[in-house]
């Protein structure tokens, strides 16, 4: 059975349990009810939606390689409201960090809010992570199991070597230019796509930042197929061992 993940959404809170993210949606709830349901609405779509949708639609932005901004847009409604997608939990969540109105948000201010949601997410990622994104990929797949019986037996290293590799061809990236974007050396790149890695998960979240796609989107069997359209052409005769069998149909791991 193909893994499906059920979107979640959460909110930020500091560590003495204050959300300032749900405090300002309560201060919008008792002024601004056109306000208020036009971000749940906008709240819902992004439970429901495809990341490649939702920034296809315009839905989300994705200002930096962890980071995303929900917009919601209409008339005198406008608002802008960052969210990351912690990796670590083992199921798919987004953290809203913020809840600022797009007039509050000129010259620098922008670019401070996405820095500040940052500043967040690692500050999330440190409380709530067992041991932050120092995990290995292996512990991790573990606990996917766990949480996901029905993708039990799924290779999931093979899953991330052959989605690591088509989503490069399709960006027309050499392995030297995605470990640079990465941050690693060309052998470690060429590892993944064989099945031989086990990188930790910080090294799972940039590469699907340098790659443009949500971090749970590298596991995910179906992924590329689901994109509107062909999937990326990819010659499967020279590819690496793991990506002709997920392209074959045979992403388990007894195959």
């Amino acid at each position: 059975m193909t893994p499906r993940y059920v979107r979640e959404i959460e909110f930020y809170s500091d560590a003495r349990g204050r959300s300032e993210v749900k405090e300002e949606l309560g201060r919008i709830t008792r002024s601004d009810i056109r306000a208020i349901r036009a971000i749940r609405s906008r709240l819902e779509l992004l439970r429901q939606q495809s990341f490649e949708d939702a920034l296809r639609s315009r839905l989300i932005k994705k200002p930096s390689p962890t980071i995303y901004v929900l917009r919601v847009q209409g008339g005198p409604v406008s608002f802008r409201l960052p969210f990351f997608e912690p990796l670590c939990l083992g199921r798919a969540v987004c953290v809203l960090t913020s809840c600022a109105h797009r007039r509050d948000l000129r010259g620098n201010a922008y670019e401070s809010l996405i820095e500040e949601a940052d500043a967040l997410r690692l500050d999330w990622i440190a409380r709530h992570c067992k041991r932050g994104m120092t995990m290995r990929a292996d512990e991790f797949f573990r606990q996917l199991e766990e949480e996901f019986p029905e993708i039990a037996g799924i290779d999931l290293p093979c899953v991330l070597a052959s989605n690591v590799y088509r989503l490069r061809k399709d960006r027309g990236l050499t392995q030297e230019q995605l470990a640079e974007a990465v941050g690693v050396r060309q052998p470690r790149i060429a590892e993944v796509e064989r099945g031989d890695s086990n990188p930790r998960l910080d090294t799972l979240e940039k590469l699907a930042g340098a790659l443009g796609v949500p971090a749970f989107a590298l596991l995910d069997p179906d992924y590329l197929d689901r994109l509107e359209g062909s999937a990326p052409a990819v010659e499967y005769q020279r590819a690496p061992a793991p990506v002709r069998r997920v392209a074959e149909g045979r992403p388990r791991a007894s195959e």
